[in-house]
């Protein structure tokens, strides 16, 4: 997953979880963060995003959602 933005350079790295889920980050600067998502299985819920970089708190997603799918050939 790449996200896009500004000021998303901490004092470390970003946490990013999607619908509570750790998207562990592989690479960071002040306007890209590069992290790879958590399998989860299927649970129906309301998506949700949250970004936090240290020592500056929550990022604005702007009502920006990622959902997870799974293919219609999946069980």
């Amino acid at each position: 997953m790449t996200l896009t933005g500004n000021n998303l350079l901490g004092t470390n790295n970003a946490t990013v979880l999607f619908d509570d889920r750790p998207c562990t980050i592989i690479s960071q600067t002040s306007t890209q963060i590069k992290c790879i998502t958590s399998d989860k299985p299927y649970v129906p819920d309301s998506p949700r995003v949250q970004i936090t970089i240290p020592g500056m708190g929550f990022v604005a997603t702007k009502g920006l959602t990622f959902k997870y799918v799974s293919l219609w050939s999946q069980t």
